[in-house]
């Protein structure tokens, strides 16, 4: 693991703030959500302002403390920093806007672009970081499956993107299943070098294990229901679909995608969460972490 060579006080700022950011990001991600699935009233304006605030609140404590670390720690927070500013700007603006766009079944102008720049931080990240991480191999799954949905969005469909699919989502599937070993040898390393108390380590271990498992099983199913996806795709090249049953596939599909994207937002609120809640107590309280963080 590339922190067993960071100091632990080093390292536990690190994850302090590393959590902060990763819970700014996934707030920002919700509301995009919301303005998607919700009506534009006054309770959802209300609930936006919350959760805009919570957001600067995070991003301003991370700018405060980055200058206190020191080499790679310092590096990829700096990177990590630079990066979900912009993406929770650009999230959290323009809300309204946002709504009218999702009511009339447009896309929102420049979120193509805005995939691209998460891509583009994805894979520098990953050239940072040495070594095995499983939080690293969830994002390189996250990666391919944004790849995956660049072929499948393609006018031209050919075999061999459809093959490239294919081979991105097998890939993505098996990052997204690492077994409980593996999930459970992350915890006990990643937490046992927070320099906690023994308690206090022993319960974030068992909590983190549980929130691993939710994200990892939560992105397993955005794969399967890729392939569903594609699976589709083929079937309409050599079978007859009548426009009602394609329509109602087509919302069956769209139902299932919200369904899991709520569930992935809660799944890595809540693991974040948890470990503010014990590293970072002012900025986290019951008040504030996510609806499925203990």
């Amino acid at each position: 693991m590339w922190y067993k060579s960071v100091n632990k006080a080093e390292f536990r700022s690190y994850v302090r703030q590393d959590t902060r950011l990763n819970v700014a990001y996934w707030t920002a991600t919700k509301v995009v959500q919301m303005c998607e699935l919700q009506a534009n009233d006054t309770s959802l304006e209300h609930q936006i302002t919350q959760m805009d605030t919570r957001v600067a609140s995070l991003l301003n404590a991370v700018n405060e403390e980055v200058t206190k670390q020191n080499g790679l720690t310092k590096h990829l927070i700096q990177h990590q920093l630079e990066y979900i500013k912009s993406y929770c700007a650009n999230a959290l603006a323009n809300t309204s806007q946002r709504v009218t766009y999702a009511q009339t079944g447009l896309e929102m102008p420049g979120e193509e672009e805005q995939i691209a720049k998460e891509m583009a931080f994805i894979k520098e990240r990953a050239d940072m970081i040495p070594g095995d991480d499983l939080l690293e191999e969830y994002d390189r799954a996250i990666y391919l499956i944004y790849q995956a949905t660049g072929i499948l969005d393609s006018d031209n469909q050919t075999d061999e993107l459809r093959a490239g699919f294919k081979k991105r989502i097998a890939a993505a599937c098996d990052l997204m299943t690492p077994g409980f070993s593996k999930i459970q040898r992350q915890c006990n390393d990643y937490v046992g070098h927070l320099y906690l108390s023994p308690a206090k380590s022993r319960a974030l271990i068992n909590q983190q294990i549980v929130d691993y498992s939710n994200m990892f099983s939560v992105g397993f199913s955005l794969t399967r229901l890729y392939r569903i996806i594609i699976g589709v795709v083929e079937d309409q090249s050599t079978e007859a679909w009548t426009q009602k049953a394609l329509t109602q596939l087509q919302k069956d599909i769209t139902e299932r995608s919200n369904t899991i994207q709520s569930r992935l937002i809660e799944a890595n609120l809540a693991r974040a969460d948890n470990m503010g809640y014990v590293l970072d107590p002012e900025l986290f309280n019951h008040n504030n972490i996510s609806e499925s963080a203990a």
